[in-house]
């Protein structure tokens, strides 16, 4: 088994987001790639120099610096650019700006075209810690309000709005909830959804103190939903209960931390709710915990209308102290269900990283994960009650039926745990185990038929004999190019390269860092393609 206990956990926050999207600018794709926006819709007009909403694309090959490269928006060129990196665009669109596909354009070569800008029209309001509520006015970057939760609060604030905080340490607390602000008895609509973000360009801390009472972080409560949180660092300080809360429908939370929660009552997560349509992308949530029912992702079954469609992807999830990184689990008999589990880095976790729980049902899928060091004693909880063993992924409803495919799971149960493993098959309906990397002890916790399992093309490396239900199992050394720092890119001569089936080509189009697959003859094995 690999053993990592003695490298540094701070040596690994070179994952931290940027370098997440492009851990390593040598295998840049050829062309530039969009994997995700924060919004979706916005005004094209007011704001900043009345050039409308701040849009950022994250991806990858965009270049460090713009020099000629552009953005357009239903083939026509944006106004304004705020800020431009290999991995990060911000703009705003402006008034010749139509509804349509967003592209990037670098050297002559185009980007994907699957994601769409809708122009809505909408205010946006600006807050800032000197602003002043008397004199603030919509769409005056040069008038901000103060309070981010009396603007919210606004009559005339609504549908297709956008509330964007200036930087700098905020600690107000707003006292109906004990939180920073909260999205309550308002909702946006499906066109036209509320934006609630930090100034793209500027650092926007929310942080609780011992004096200012917080114990969430952003709420919601009373909400249809339709609204989007982004560009936030929230900072609980040791104590709440929450970081943001989501729910009930069309909710996305982008580019956000969330560290320094910690509860040792009930059970919660530090991106916490239930409902339809939700999207919790590129949020770096680390430093979180408490006993083991706190986790740094946490789907349930609440929103008795229905849990469905929930998009978790591009996330860095690590260093979470009790509990687990990502989990489903419902308590209500709503069956959670199309659930995907996709291009996440998670890893230093004291019990599993992914876990599909009670509750789980139909649609799920996890790919393109990379998730190491996982059942860590040394991150158990500072509570009695901080729980025992784990793995990479867990399994544990009767109702699931998952596929897994292309993810690299690596070194899964340093505990040594006789329940922790890479790979923990307790409850499961159906189960597609496709072209994944186990390195390290595999023990597999049955409770499950094994004839629900369907597997194939799965590498399984210092864990003992591979498993007898792994019917074209690979067999070799990935070669990975630096395992103890976490990079798992494989190198030359790796048995993992062009062993995959293509089995999964529905659901896996490309790898980790966005390169499409396959590259070679064939699929790699595990989260990575081979550069070539």
């Amino acid at each position: 088994m690999l053993d990592y206990l003695n490298h540094s956990f701070r040596n690994l926050c070179m994952f931290w987001m940027a370098a997440f999207l492009a851990l390593t600018s040598s295998m840049a794709l050829a062309n530039p790639k969009i994997f995700y926006t924060d919004i979706l819709t916005g005004p094209n007009i007011g704001g900043e120099n009345n050039n409308g909403a701040y849009l950022t694309l994250f991806g990858s090959g965009f270049g460090a610096t713009r020099d000629s490269s552009r953005v357009t928006i239903n083939d026509v060129p944006v106004a304004d650019y705020k800020q431009w990196s290999d991995t990060k665009i911000t703009i705003q669109p402006g008034a010749k700006v139509t509804s349509g596909a967003i592209k990037v354009t670098v050297l002559g070569a185009s980007s994907n075209t699957d994601h769409r800008f809708t122009v809505t029209p909408g205010n946006i309001y600006f807050v800032s810690l000197n602003g002043k509520d008397s004199r603030g006015r919509a769409g005056d970057i040069n008038r901000p309000f103060r309070s981010i939760q009396k603007t919210l609060d606004l009559r005339e604030f609504g549908p297709g709005d956008q509330l964007v905080v200036r930087g700098g340490d905020w600690t107000d607390n707003n006292q109906m909830y004990d939180a920073f602000f909260s999205i309550h008895h308002k909702s946006g609509t499906a066109a036209a959804p509320i934006v609630v973000m930090g100034y793209p360009t500027e650092t926007v801390n929310l942080v609780r103190t011992d004096s200012n009472g917080v114990t969430r972080g952003i709420h919601e409560y009373a909400t249809e939903g339709h609204y989007v949180i982004a560009n936030f660092h929230v900072n609980l300080n040791g104590g709440g209960g929450v970081c943001i809360g989501i729910g009930p429908v069309d909710v996305r939370i982008v580019n956000n931390e969330g560290k320094g929660m910690f509860e040792d009552s009930g059970g919660s997560a530090c991106i916490a709710g239930s409902g339809r349509q939700l999207s919790i992308l590129g949020n770096n949530i680390h430093d979180n915990g408490g006993s083991k029912l706190y986790h740094a992702i946490y789907i349930d079954g609440r929103e008795v209308k229905g849990v469905n469609d929930i998009d978790i992807a591009y996330n860095h999830v690590h260093h979470q102290t009790g509990g687990r990184g990502i989990q489903v689990y419902g308590d209500t008999g709503t069956i959670i269900n199309n659930v995907r589990i996709h291009h996440n880095l998670i890893h230093d976790i004291h019990l599993d990283g992914i876990v599909l729980s009670r509750d789980s049902g139909a649609g799920f899928q996890v790919y393109d994960n990379v998730t190491y060091r996982t059942a860590d004693p040394a991150l158990a909880g500072k509570t009695a009650d901080h729980g025992s063993s784990g793995g990479c992924l867990r399994f544990a409803s009767p109702a699931l039926v998952a596929e897994v495919y292309n993810n690299t799971f690596v070194d899964c149960a340093i505990d040594k745990d006789a329940d922790s493993s890479a790979i923990r098959f307790e409850q499961a309906k159906k189960i597609i185990f496709r072209n994944n990397i186990v390195v390290g002890h595999y023990f597999l916790n049955w409770g499950v038929d094994r004839s629900a399992i369907i597997a194939s093309n799965n590498l399984w490396l210092d864990g003992g004999t591979p498993p007898a239900w792994d019917s074209k199992t690979v067999i070799g050394n990935p070669r990975f190019i630096d395992a103890p720092s976490g990079n798992f890119h494989l190198r030359a001569g790796s048995a993992a390269i062009d062993k995959g089936s293509p089995e999964v080509s529905d659901a896996v189009q490309t790898d980790f860092d966005g390169n499409l697959r396959p590259q070679g003859t064939g699929y790699d094995v595990g989260a990575f393609e081979f550069a070539r």
